[in-house]
């Protein structure tokens, strides 16, 4: 069963997947995003350096003001 946090942190990834605004505001570069990939890497027993550019690769990003 998975924690809060480990539900928070997916739902977070999978907004950004879907929403190209969000993907923009805390996508590669910031530091939102190297906290959520480093915490869904450790939960899930992934390489770290793969799953954030395969995640990272997956995302569009839509401007937003």
């Amino acid at each position: 069963m998975r924690t809060s946090a480990e539900k928070a942190v997916a739902h977070i990834l999978h907004r950004m997947r879907r929403d190209g605004r969000l993907a923009y505001l805390i996508g590669p570069g910031s530091e939102a995003f190297d906290l959520l990939t480093q915490a869904h890497a450790e939960t899930m027993g992934e390489d770290l350096a793969q799953f954030r550019a395969t995640f990272a690769a997956s995302l569009r990003y839509e401007e937003w003001p």
